[in-house]
């Protein structure tokens, strides 16, 4: 219950403080001239759309890419991992 109480408080302040960043935002960009709004809001995408879809799924590919590379080359990992996380070692294909 107390766990729910924190989650529940801290999704509450995050929420007020993104609506506050979006006003302030919004404020900064209402005293622009219509063309700069226009560029900052732009730019404001491109950064999101960078910062939130490009650079995590460039970096879950090249994760994902040495983690495959590394058991590929090392199978000993493999080994450990399943002996230090599953309940019972898989069988090895024959």
């Amino acid at each position: 219950k107390g766990l729910t109480i924190r989650i529940s408080g801290f999704l509450c302040f995050a929420a007020i403080y993104d609506l506050a960043c979006l006003i302030y935002i919004y404020l900064f960009i209402a005293n622009t001239r219509e063309g700069d709004g226009t560029q900052w809001m732009l730019a404001t995408f491109w950064w999101l759309l960078q910062d939130g879809l490009f650079k995590p799924l460039a970096l879950a590919a090249i994760l994902g890419n040495v983690s495959s590379l590394a058991l590929y080359f090392f199978p000993d990992i493999e080994r450990e991992v399943e002996e230090k996380w599953c309940q019972a070692p898989l069988p090895k294909p024959a």
